[in-house]
């Protein structure tokens, strides 16, 4: 079931399709190998790796038939795997539930699936064009007991989408459903103030459980090593499990894979869980998208400055992985135990061992940050802001390190190994600007 969009959501001009792909048998799963952010069978066949230096148009040309030449199961397989990683919903009529517009269509989209539009467009008509106007019902869990006697439960609650019947999530008594239109009706009057920004893509993930729109503000672009960066705000709303996020990010969002890409920047901007005055609530992620235009300004600015900024990568990346693991920390308790008048041998080899754990995994992380550095750079500018990439997109694509805690330095080394690449993250982006400094 769809209902109407709101009058300040309403539009005249009908946007310019170009292409349009429903068919999700034909997604495309070799160009989804060449995304960093997929690396699709990459573990199992070593032949597709990427080699290095090698760029994205070479790396296609020599795997395609490598691809094409493998067992249909595995190419079943993979295929099924690039599906997973898109997990795009599909809408009741059947279309893929993606669109894509502008430069962002322009540039291509690696599993060619859903709407292409020739330019952005408003709020309005890429929700209209991504059928993101469904609605979802909180209904209540029953079940019978062995008398046959129906009950209904007061604790669980299931979240289903109206127009396809799908089961989306779980959730308890206090949640809130905040429907999709509501939860992006704002955006049109907060871009309006500043010209030029459209929507560059928006989508519905995961059988309509997570949605999105990104929005793109020409005026706050900036280059670095050649390249041009688009600023961008992402907004997401989820049925379930996450809440509504509103924050800016650089990372171009077409699929659950590159989504979750973005989503590292999330806490920059503001979130708003699903429970209590969902009408306040949704003011203030107003506010929020308001205020972080100017975050878009400085960014722009502090990019430009690593820009110019020499920098070693080596040292550079050996220090901040230092901080992030506390290799530095456990050396200087080591040191400290040693010295002591009371040494306990038990403390030193416990220290010892620790100490051991986490040199190895500096060393490993280390050497994908600098693989990462030799294989995206064009050219040999080493600057601060080759070296802050290198590592960002190592943390994303090939390690992982510990969530943040008040303990942060002294955190066990289970946690480094399981967590998020986020504390990383935000320590190599310091520790790049205070070099310019």
């Amino acid at each position: 079931m769809s209902f109407n969009l709101p009058e300040n959501l309403e539009f005249t001009v009908t946007p310019r399709l170009v292409a349009e792909n429903n068919d999700l048998r034909s997604i495309n799963w070799v160009a989804g190998v060449t995304d960093p952010g997929e690396m699709i069978a990459c573990g199992y066949l070593p032949q597709l790796r990427r080699l290095a230096n090698e760029q994205d148009a070479a790396y296609l040309a020599r795997i395609t038939p490598l691809m094409q030449a493998l067992p249909q199961k595995t190419q079943d397989r993979i295929m099924g795997a690039a599906l997973k990683r898109a997990s795009l919903s599909v809408a009741a009529d059947g279309q893929v539930q993606v669109v894509v517009a502008g430069e962002a269509a322009r540039r291509g989209w690696w599993h060619q699936l859903g709407k292409a539009f020739e330019d952005t467009l408003t709020v309005s008509q890429a929700f209209t064009q991504a059928k993101m106007d469904y609605r979802v019902d909180k209904i209540a869990g029953e079940w019978s007991d062995a008398a046959g006697n129906r009950h209904t439960s007061k604790k669980q609650f299931v979240l289903v989408r109206q127009d396809t019947g799908a089961e989306l999530n779980w959730v308890g008594p206090k949640y809130k459903v905040c429907q999709n239109i509501d939860a992006f009706s704002f955006v049109d009057d907060v871009l309006r103030g500043y010209g030029g920004a459209r929507i560059s893509s928006c989508g519905v993930l995961y059988d309509g459980a997570k949605v999105w729109i990104q929005a793109e503000f020409p005026q706050f672009a900036y280059k670095a090593r050649g390249a041009e960066h688009k600023a961008t705000a992402l907004l997401t709303n989820s049925h379930g499990d996450e809440p509504i996020w509103v924050f800016a990010t650089d990372q171009r969002v077409c699929c659950a894979n590159t989504r979750r890409l973005a989503l590292h920047d999330r806490f920059k901007g503001l979130r708003i869980q699903h429970t209590g005055d969902m009408k306040s609530k949704i003011k203030e992620a107003q506010a929020a998208l308001g205020l972080a235009m100017p975050q878009f300004a400085k960014s722009a600015d502090e990019a430009s400055v690593l820009a110019r900024t020499p920098l070693s990568v080596q040292p550079y990346a050996a220090a901040v992985l230092d901080a992030v693991l506390g290799v530095t920390d456990v050396e200087a308790a080591l040191r400290q135990q040693r010295l002591a008048p009371l040494a306990v041998s038990d403390a030193i080899a416990k220290l010892e061992h620790d100490l051991e754990l986490r040199t190895a995994k500096k060393t490993k992380m280390l050497e994908a940050v600098l693989a990462a550095y030799d294989s995206d750079r064009a050219t040999g500018r080493g600057t601060a802001y080759d070296a802050y990439q290198a590592l960002s997109d190592a943390a994303d694509h090939t390690f992982a390190v510990g969530r943040k805690t008040e303990n942060f330095r002294s955190r066990q080394m289970e946690s480094i190994l399981t967590g998020d690449a986020d504390d990383l993250k935000v320590v190599a982006y310091e520790a790049a600007l205070a070099s310019a400094r």
